[in-house]
């Protein structure tokens, strides 16, 4: 692939994700940044390219919403096609409370057996 047309598959492509994020989510997506470093391009026909790559822009109330975005760009008709995008991180408007649970490594099974072992004790006693 020519350096012009990932230049303008990227170009084309981002310029379509941009469109889209602010159609669906309106003044809620402002100052949309993408991560060039986090950027694929891949070549799936001749004229055709496939885009994949991560962003984020501000939310309503000024926490950064990260996402991540797919776009195919065709170099013929010099259109854009199958724009996606799914936010990958929730805004958070203030920072987490240092007296928050950690429940990343909870295990719902383990604690059911922990209840369980506790109920069985406290009716032996």
């Amino acid at each position: 692939m020519a350096q012009t047309d990932t230049a303008k598959a990227t170009e084309r492509c981002e310029a379509a994700v941009s469109e889209t994020i602010r159609r669906m989510r309106g003044r809620d997506a402002q100052e949309l940044h993408f991560v060039a470093a986090k950027r694929v391009l891949l070549p799936s026909t001749d004229e055709e390219t496939s885009v994949k790559g991560e962003g984020r822009y501000r939310g309503a109330s000024g926490a950064g919403v990260a996402f991540s975005y797919t776009c195919a760009y065709n170099a013929q008709s010099d259109a854009t096609s199958g724009v996606m995008f799914r936010e990958t991180g929730a805004a958070r408007a203030v920072p987490e409370k240092a007296f928050d649970p950690d429940l990343t490594n909870l295990s719902p099974q383990a604690c059911e057996s922990a209840a369980a072992a506790a109920l069985k004790r406290s009716t032996r006693a």
